[in-house]
């Protein structure tokens, strides 16, 4: 059995990348029987370690999907794959009409699946989605299976892009739970470390400062808060790049508030971070997906707070393991932090029940069966 993993991103991306390429790795191991059956492809590749990957793993090559419009590039890139003699690709955000579906057809590949960490398309209704449907029936190549992260992004393909359901299943992430897990032993250090008062309350944001995300929401949030009387809170922002903090900090711009919130940047400590703090937030106002800092922020024994769309209300339970609020609504996160800022009891049980949820369905375990399973049906097939 030989198997490629393919990813459309350049080698060492990542974070986000590094976690799903070590989790297909180890699923291919399972699959393969020995690291020699499983290569690695990415769309750009000199030569360098794959530093998610063991130190040894050496089967890498690289898939540029623009490179192969060129008809050399393609040619060599076909060879490679036939000679090889693969049984299965999995690929990441594989579209229909890519050219390495196409190249890995070409190449002799025998099952190709297409995993989905996004949105594959806006959904569409009556004569527009039957065409969809009747576009994707008649593709003399498309993949076999499509795996999506989260019911939302499942449902948006088939009812937007026109992916028959049948060939379609859910592997939610998952997450370590051994890494990300409640720990207040560092509590004091980070306070004192980030300058927030030991009384406070201490909620945290670990993603992009793209407007989506909503993170002007959060500012928001918290004058909302601190002009009503509310100092119990303290919030803290990762993953600005250097600068992208600014427009921010100018909405903080003489108010009260600004003494409230902490940009840290990028940050290789989110394990030990996220559980020094009391609720995770995520406040995006367009579309999330089913999100890793969600489960990180739940597995650290975190009560997660986040908009109401789609595959982030799939990863809280609103009222048990944290709540739900309309992307945009301000007023409803800063009362919902008020709220939970007076019950140190609620807070704990919903931490408690987040962390539960968390290790039952989502830890990395989890998703590791799931999709091995998911593969191995396939191969039957």
């Amino acid at each position: 059995m030989k198997m490629l993993v393919v990813f459309h991103t350049p080698v060492n991306e990542g974070y986000a990348m590094a976690t799903l390429e070590k989790t297909f790795f180890e699923v291919a191991l399972d699959i393969c029987g020995s690291a020699q059956n499983i290569y690695f492809a990415f769309s750009h590749y000199k030569g360098e370690r794959v530093r998610s990957l063991p130190s040894n793993f050496t089967n890498v090559f690289e898939i540029d999907a623009q490179k192969l419009e060129t008809v050399e590039y393609y040619k060599n890139v076909e060879d490679t794959i036939k000679s090889i003699g693969f049984d299965l690709a999995l690929c990441f955000d594989l579209s229909l009409s890519s050219k390495t579906l196409k190249v890995l057809n070409d190449g002799q590949v025998k099952s190709v699946v297409s995993y989905w960490g996004a949105s594959m398309s806006d959904i569409n209704y009556g004569v527009r989605l039957l065409a969809k449907r009747i576009e994707v029936f008649f593709r003399k190549i498309k993949p076999n299976l499509f795996i999506f992260e989260s019911e939302s992004m499942r449902y948006h393909a088939v009812n937007g892009r026109g992916i028959p359901n049948k060939i379609t299943t859910v592997v939610n992430l998952g997450v370590d739970t051994e890494v990300f897990k409640p720990s207040k032993s560092k509590r004091d250090f980070y306070l004192n470390e980030l300058g927030i008062k030991k009384e406070q309350k201490v909620a945290i944001y670990t993603g992009h400062m793209e407007s989506r995300k909503g993170v002007h929401v959060l500012m928001d949030a918290m004058i909302s808060l601190v002009e009503s009387g509310n100092s119990a809170w303290h919030l803290i922002i990762c993953g600005n790049r250097p600068g992208e903090e600014q427009q921010f900090l100018d909405m903080l711009d003489g108010k009260n508030a600004l003494d409230h919130v902490t940009f840290c940047g990028y940050r290789s400590d989110l394990d030990m971070l996220l559980p020094s703090c009391d609720v995770g937030i995520i406040a995006s106002t367009g579309w999330d997906s089913f999100t890793m800092s969600s489960i990180e922020m739940a597995s650290s024994g975190l009560p997660v707070i986040a908009s109401n769309l789609q595959g982030l209300r799939e990863s809280v339970v609103d009222g048990k393991t944290g709540y739900l609020f309309a992307p945009g609504d301000y007023k409803a996160l800063a009362h919902i932090l008020s709220q939970l800022g007076e019950d140190e009891d609620g807070l704990r049980e919903l931490g408690r029940a987040s962390r539960a949820r968390i290790i039952t369905e989502f830890s990395v375990d989890v998703q590791k069966k799931r999709l091995k399973s998911a593969l191995n049906d396939l191969l039957a097939t």
